[in-house]
């Protein structure tokens, strides 16, 4: 048989080239097994991850519910408790309410002062739209002199609005502000003048604010040596204010710049 060495090396070189197409397509489906089983191992971790985190999340879900609840009652008992603590407590004293705020929250200062017992008591809110800084003074000194004519005259120009009662000397001054609404420098100016002002006439000052407000007015309260409270929305800022009417001195509250959470009691 005539042997052509040409054809032979090309069936050799075709032998070759089969088998090594056979082989790269067994990788290749060997490999995509290997990634379809890994794929569900993943998919398999996932889901049972999954299903740890959902069970966990209605755990936490359960408890905070009962968290919540268990608050609800402490306040509901709190609110209860609060008017029997305080009754009296402020009997015969004169207060004036100065608020440079239209936040609702600081409305029932008036009533809860009211049922500790307080003689003579007035709220007055200030405009700051239509009041500068000389008339918020000439507010204060007409607070202090119990100027009726001057506050009906600045009542009657819509600077500021009354309530209560403006017949008697006041022994103390509330300032109820939120940060958000009197730029800082402004109302250190203003609060230096009414504490010069109020030190002259023996009246304390007291500022407060509400808990919810993230900048605070108590670095000025201190360096003025003011008493304050910085969360006065709250059952615990309320009897830290009754503290305060009652010859306490610091300054109360759960933000950074305050002392304490509360006056020590005796």
């Amino acid at each position: 048989m005539f042997f052509n060495i040409k054809y032979f090396t090309i069936t050799v070189i075709v032998i070759f080239i089969a088998l090594g197409v056979g082989m790269f397509i067994g990788f290749m489906f060997e490999a995509q097994e290997i990634v379809v089983s890994t794929r569900h191992d993943i998919i398999s971790q996932l889901e049972s991850r999954f299903t740890y985190l959902n069970e966990e999340n209605e755990k936490l879900q359960k408890e905070i519910s009962s968290l919540k609840s268990k608050n609800n009652n402490y306040k509901k008992f709190s609110n209860y408790l609060l008017p029997h603590i305080v009754k009296d407590k402020l009997s015969g004293k004169d207060i004036a309410i100065l608020k440079f705020s239209n936040d609702y929250l600081f409305n029932d200062i008036y009533d809860f002062l009211k049922k500790a017992g307080t003689n003579n008591l007035s709220i007055t809110t200030v405009n700051l739209n239509k009041a500068n800084e000389d008339m918020l003074l000439s507010v204060i000194d007409s607070i202090i002199s119990i100027n009726d004519k001057k506050i009906m005259d600045y009542s009657d120009k819509e600077i500021i609005t009354t309530y209560g009662d403006y017949n008697k000397k006041v022994e103390y001054i509330i300032l109820a502000c939120s940060y958000e609404e009197i730029e800082f420098n402004k109302f250190k100016r203003v609060l230096k003048r009414i504490n010069n002002k109020c030190s002259e006439s023996l009246i304390t000052v007291i500022g407060i604010e509400k808990e919810e407000s993230e900048k605070t007015y108590v670095s000025l309260y201190k360096e003025f040596n003011i008493s304050s409270v910085d969360n006065i929305n709250s059952i615990i800022g309320k009897i830290s204010l009754i503290s305060i009417l009652n010859g306490k001195k610091g300054n109360f509250g759960i933000k950074k710049a305050s002392d304490s959470l509360m006056p020590d009691f005796p």
